[in-house]
């Protein structure tokens, strides 16, 4: 990916989060999930609409920071049930048609 498309998408998850800057950290949890999801849907290019799914994935690992490993949480009597990020992922890019089969 492109330096530049990666700054455009990463600038749409910090509008989604609405965040001013993040720095590296998120970045960093970008280029991870992406390259996830290039390896699950044996691509190597990346349609807009899996990019859309990592997107979707950074916003859900962004705002579960701090509890990373718990299945769930309750605060102020609110529960909270977490799902494993990368299996959502892999599952959503199988949903949608994105994965591409090996011969």
């Amino acid at each position: 990916m492109k330096p530049e498309d990666k700054e455009m998408q990463l600038d749409i998850i910090r509008r989604q989060l609405g965040l001013s800057e993040a720095g590296e950290e998120l970045s960093d949890l970008f280029d991870g999930l992406l390259a996830s999801a290039l390896m699950h849907s044996n691509r190597t290019s990346t349609p807009d609409a899996l990019l859309k799914l990592v997107r979707d994935a950074v916003c859900a690992a962004w705002r579960r920071r701090g509890d990373e490993g718990s299945t769930g949480s309750t605060a102020g009597g609110q529960s909270y049930t977490y799902e494993d990020i990368e299996a959502t992922l892999h599952k959503n890019i199988v949903a949608a048609g994105l994965r591409v089969l090996r011969l």
